[in-house]
């Protein structure tokens, strides 16, 4: 029986960086193909035309803000990306005090049965559940008129990165390296403990030996959120937000 050299059989040979495990998967599939056609660029999400949807999505905007903010708080059904939804009620608190409750409003998105769990975070008349109430062309509507989508690493950032729409997200056991929304107008907060780069909860949140309050998210506190989401509003271009 001879030698059969595969190498024969290769059109082409791609050389990926050292680091892969640490490169997003779409971005180590991006190099191969991009390497192949000798194109050198990046590409962001992209969604189908959801224009239709437009007229939908400004029918869930309740009145006439000045900063409208998304929060997501819960991803799928097992996951460990859950934030004490405490948090998330200190943040509208800190947030509706600062810019003052008639010139902002708050959004709570996600699937229905997430529902309940959030209806608990509607503390004043300026936040609106619209948990189940949205398709997923919908949902991208409507997150392209938001200045802001505050979230814990859901799905919901991925949409939200095909869209205009600043994203603040906020990572536990998944490495962002290996999960962050691609989008210029992202940005990360993670405080990850080395022991738990490598979780081993992640398709069952009870696993984990500091729920329901994983230690990898426990770290982010609502004071950081809440400054770096003022940051990031004072530093868009359209407006100064700032109420005095």
């Amino acid at each position: 029986m001879g030698v059969f050299y595969l190498a024969k059989h290769y059109t082409d040979v791609v050389i990926l960086k050292n680091n892969n495990n640490q490169t997003h998967m779409s971005i180590r599939l991006q190099n191969i193909v991009k390497s192949f056609l000798r194109i050198y660029n990046n590409a962001a999400p992209i969604f189908p035309n959801s224009k239709q949807y437009e007229r939908y999505a400004n029918s869930l905007i309740r009145h006439n803000a000045k900063i409208n903010i998304a929060f997501c708080m819960k991803g799928s059904k097992n996951s460990k990306n859950l934030w004490n939804i405490e948090n998330f009620k200190e943040i509208i608190s800190n947030l509706n005090r600062y810019y003052k409750s008639t010139n902002i409003s708050f959004y709570l998105t996600g699937a229905k049965n997430y529902f309940n769990y959030c209806q608990t975070a509607v503390i004043n008349n300026n936040t609106y559940n619209l948990c189940g109430k949205t398709s997923l062309l919908e949902l991208k509507e409507f997150l392209n008129k938001m200045d802001i989508l505050i979230s814990c690493d859901t799905g919901t950032v991925h949409i939200a990165a095909a869209t205009k729409t600043n994203i603040l997200a906020l990572y536990g056991q998944m490495s962002y390296t290996n999960s962050m929304p691609i989008s210029h107008r992202a940005t990360l907060l993670s405080k990850t403990p080395p022991a738990c780069s490598s979780c081993f909860c992640i398709k069952n949140a009870r696993e984990c030996p500091s729920y329901p309050n994983p230690k990898c998210l426990s770290k982010i506190t609502p004071e950081e959120v809440t400054e770096t989401a003022m940051k990031i509003l004072k530093n868009r271009k359209q407006e100064d937000y700032i109420i005095n």
